[in-house]
């Protein structure tokens, strides 16, 4: 639930690069984000993306070594 006149504030995983930009609306893009919320009345007032291709880099190798970890201890 939300006050009237309330904030938001979403964050979305996205590591994969943006195709058809600006059209790329079927992964939580910025572009889509922006889409879904205008479309409910919502005023987007910002869109900051973070991360880049070393925090990619350093959660692949996070969820890689998770995996392996996973395995050897089934």
């Amino acid at each position: 639930m939300l006050r009237p006149e309330g904030w938001v504030i979403l964050t979305a995983p996205m590591s994969w690069g943006l195709h058809y930009e600006p059209y790329d609306f079927w992964r939580f893009t910025l572009y889509s984000l922006r889409r879904m919320l205008e479309y409910r009345g919502f005023q987007v007032v910002r869109v900051e993306k973070v991360g880049g291709l070393f925090s990619l880099m350093g959660s692949r190798l996070v969820e890689g070594i998770g995996l392996e970890m996973w395995r050897k201890l089934k």
